[in-house]
């Protein structure tokens, strides 16, 4: 019985989870790009494009760290 849920269960799990948060946070921050671009077409100011860039460059990191935790996992 003890048996079951052994260390390298434990890690697999641990992994996965990582893992799936990192997807959610992913989606987290396309929503962000969606929501910046909302935001610039009811209020432009002169700094809209660069929201939109870091916003953009924020979601493209945050998938190259779901990509590069999968490879290392």
């Amino acid at each position: 019985m003890a048996d079951l849920f052994t260390s390298m269960d434990f890690d697999k799990i641990l992994r996965g989870l990582i893992i799936g948060l990192e997807f959610i946070y992913c989606m987290f921050s396309f929503v962000m790009i969606r929501q910046v671009r909302l935001m610039n077409s009811s209020f432009t100011t002169k700094v809209g494009g660069f929201f939109l860039g870091f916003s953009r460059i924020h979601f493209l990191i945050a998938v190259g760290l779901v990509i590069l935790s999968i490879l290392l996992f």
